[in-house]
């Protein structure tokens, strides 16, 4: 492992649980209550505050405000990320590219990708966003600029040392 790894905190959602029923089986709906204030509205008003302001991000960092769905039970919660295990640490980090596919739909708008529970970047329409994880288990998710996460957008994998994971993302907008 890279020295300069060794004393970082790195964020995991490895050890999270449905508090429900126990599961590891989740997927994320994005910044809490963002389904719940979704509306065209917002979401034309929100795209235009970002472009104005584009240092305007405080709704999509803070890690701890993220709700989850137990794809068990069914049942909310809410959920921030834990601190990583040693175990879970890789001695190399791999690679994650997540590719948007162009789409006419919400083609000014970018998308906000989170990897283990923590904003990570931003893709634009018919782009590909790349960046790495130094963790062995991990869960990437993608929202839009309301915080809603698209439901086919979770994705779970096992990263392994060195590796790539590459991933296209075709999501509309509306």
């Amino acid at each position: 492992m890279d020295q300069d790894m060794q004393n970082v905190m790195l964020p995991s959602l490895y050890k999270v649980r449905c508090p429900n029923c126990g599961s590891a089986n989740f997927k994320m709906v994005g910044q809490l209550n963002a389904a719940k204030n979704y509306s065209i509205k917002k979401m034309v008003l929100d795209a235009v505050d970002i472009y104005i302001d584009p240092e305007n991000e405080a709704t999509h960092e803070n890690p701890n405000a993220l709700e989850y769905s137990c794809n068990d039970c069914k049942e909310s919660f809410l959920a921030g990320p834990f601190v990583a295990a040693p175990e879970e640490i890789l001695q190399t980090p791999a690679t994650i590219s997540i590719e948007r596919l162009k789409n006419m739909y919400g083609c000014a708008v970018s998308f906000i990708i989170y990897c283990n529970g923590c904003k990570v970047g931003e893709v634009k329409n018919g782009k590909t966003f790349t960046f790495q994880t130094w963790l062995r288990y991990n869960i990437v998710a993608v929202t839009s600029v309301t915080g809603v996460a698209f439901k086919e957008s979770t994705i779970r994998f096992e990263a392994q040392p060195g590796g790539t994971i590459y991933y296209k993302f075709n999501q509309k907008f509306l």
